[in-house]
């Protein structure tokens, strides 16, 4: 995921915002930091890297500084669990395919039938690969 959006793990890593969330995560979940995060080096090559656990990747690795610990942000969600593994796989999204507010729309939609009101959740600014900066919505987790 780090290639994917061209920022190497140390960056993250680094970043005071990022311990915070993982220790958070890490009480939440009952797991020790070090099974959330895995890095392998030595050895082959093609096996060395860093995994880290699907929040911690969604949270982190796609508009990381924007979404705060205990939230989630459904093109986050998308980017990660949707885009990522089919780009792994060497598919490429044409560009008009980029997920967009249409998703947050129908889970608001969700949502508000259950009672919820999506007026009053929080936002932040998502930024796409080409510049475009869209306000989409933040969902408690």
């Amino acid at each position: 995921m780090c290639q994917a959006v061209g920022r190497p793990w140390s960056r993250y890593w680094e970043a005071r915002s990022f311990k915070e969330y993982t220790q958070a995560l890490s009480a939440a979940l009952g797991v020790p930091i070090a099974e959330l995060i895995q890095s392998l080096v030595g050895g082959e090559p093609h096996l060395q890297g860093t995994w880290a656990h699907p929040q911690v990747a969604i949270h982190h690795l796609v508009n990381s500084e924007r979404v705060p610990a205990g939230y989630f942000s459904v093109l986050a969600e998308l980017s990660i669990l949707l885009i990522a593994p089919l780009e792994r796989l060497g598919y490429r999204l044409p560009p008009e395919m980029v997920p967009d507010i249409s998703y947050g729309r129908i889970y608001c939609k969700e949502l508000r039938a259950k009672g919820v009101d999506t007026d009053a959740l929080p936002t932040y600014w998502h930024s796409y690969e080409d510049g475009r900066r869209v306000p989409a919505k933040l969902y408690p987790e």
